[in-house]
């Protein structure tokens, strides 16, 4: 019984995590677009970059992803083995 209880408060942290990610990056990228009196380095002026500035941004959504799986599985794991030690 404590096996699934911790299965599932893990799941539960993971799916908080991954929607406060998902409503947390649209909310950036609007605060971004707004004009700025100091120029930045990052602001893409041409096509190739403002493709490959959208490019980056999907890389690092599926680099957070991988990043919740991977943190989600070790965490399970080390609930389950000191479950197992009791």
């Amino acid at each position: 019984m404590p096996l699934r209880r911790m299965l599932r408060r893990s799941a539960s942290v993971t799916l908080l995590a991954l929607i406060v990610m998902l409503t947390a990056m649209p909310l950036l990228a609007s605060a971004a677009s707004g004009p700025s009196p100091i120029p930045s380095i990052f602001d893409p002026y041409s096509t190739p970059a403002h493709d490959i500035y959208h490019l980056s941004l999907f890389v690092v959504s599926i680099c957070a992803g991988i990043f919740l799986v991977v943190f989600t599985l070790i965490v399970t794991r080390h609930q389950v083995q000191k479950a197992a030690l009791r």
